[in-house]
């Protein structure tokens, strides 16, 4: 992922591009389209009946320099599921830095941004869903910036 002087200037960086603090990366899903093999060619389908393909996981920096990458997983697997089973998942302890930010008085960690398909995690920041406050609708436009 990145060492703690690459994610210090990562964090700059996304905080000058969208003015949120301490983030380290922003992460989605990707679909891949792909032949199938002849068995099992449902599996690939995702849930919205697309062509077959395999979901992808990819961390990226301010600059959209991909910095993670996981391609493990057919096309019917939730992005949650997909996140759950990755390296980056598995080994966040050892992955994302331990330095963190005072802000108002609260350490902030490095954290990654995702979409709200995602779980909301100590490392991993995503907007709101649903019926939204005013409040909430611009955290998120700030957040999708990133």
């Amino acid at each position: 992922m990145l060492n703690e002087i690459e994610a210090q200037e990562v964090a700059e960086g996304f905080e000058y591009v969208c003015g949120i603090p301490n983030i380290i990366g922003a992460i989605d899903g990707n679909h891949i389209p792909i032949l199938p093999p002849a068995v099992g060619y449902r599996d690939f389908i995702n849930r919205k009946g697309w062509l077959p393909l395999y979901n992808a996981l990819a961390g990226v920096d301010h600059f959209y320099r991909f910095r993670y990458a996981s391609c493990q997983h057919v096309g019917s697997v939730h992005v949650a599921s997909v996140l759950k089973d990755s390296n980056l998942y598995k080994f966040a302890n050892a992955l994302i830095p331990k330095w963190s930010k005072t802000i108002e008085g609260n350490k902030v960690p490095p954290i990654l941004l995702g979409d709200p398909a995602y779980p909301l995690l100590p490392w991993l920041l995503k907007g709101f869903k649903g019926n939204v406050t005013a409040e909430e609708e611009s955290f998120n436009v700030y957040l999708s910036c990133g």
